[in-house]
């Protein structure tokens, strides 16, 4: 089972912080809910959203959906990248038929 990073862990997952330890602005922390990783502490209101069943939650999404997030991110930059290249964007083929039809768009309400 692979590990996601997801977001910060509540206090009482964590250990103190690196701010505390060596005074730096940045903190990190590590903590694991059935395969979901937690790198920073959670500041405020969001210890009472990060919940261990939320971060469950989260981590079953990414189960069941990460393989399909990653392909449709490798198609995203794929297709950045041909954009970049000089590929204009187009129609797609399987469309033809509904823009060659004998249709037309509702007018428009006329304001008062």
């Amino acid at each position: 089972m692979s590990r996601s990073p997801v977001w910060p862990s509540s206090p009482r997952q964590s250990s103190r912080s690196a701010r505390a330890r060596t005074g730096a602005s940045v903190t990190t922390t590590t903590s694991s809910s059935r395969g979901v990783e937690i790198l920073a502490p959670v500041e405020g209101r969001a210890a009472g959203i990060l919940t261990s069943e939320a971060l469950d939650f989260v981590a079953s999404l990414q189960r069941s959906f990460g393989p399909c997030r990653r392909e449709l991110l490798a198609r995203r930059a794929a297709r950045r990248a041909e954009l970049a290249a000089g590929t204009l964007p187009d129609f797609l083929p399987e469309t033809a038929g509904i823009r060659a039809g004998d249709w037309q768009v509702a007018p428009t309400h006329k304001l008062p």
